[in-house]
């Protein structure tokens, strides 16, 4: 009687899979990296009435006198900041 199951996975087979998903986490990783400063023209003053307190991607502190953070741009980010990644908040 002939069985419909594979055969085990040769130790070859693991490696090489082992290896594909290890470069799928690095890709994953490199593409949740932040965007610098430098390359979104951010200034730490708002452009007219848009500022980060009311950009869709602004991250406040727990205490708001201290600088947040962005979920698109790297490092620490005043509420008066601006870039040219600015999405005003609906409402």
């Amino acid at each position: 009687m002939s069985s419909f199951l594979p055969s085990p996975p040769t130790r070859r087979i693991v490696l090489i899979l082992g290896l594909g998903a290890g470069v799928s986490l690095g890709a994953a990783s490199a593409a949740l990296a932040k965007t610098p400063k430098s390359a979104v023209g951010y200034q730490t003053r708002p452009s007219g009435a848009n500022a980060c307190a009311s950009c869709t991607s602004f991250l406040p502190a727990a205490d708001p006198a201290q600088a947040g953070a962005c979920k698109i741009v790297d490092g620490e980010i005043p509420p008066t900041g601006w870039c040219a990644l600015y999405a005003r908040k609906a409402g």
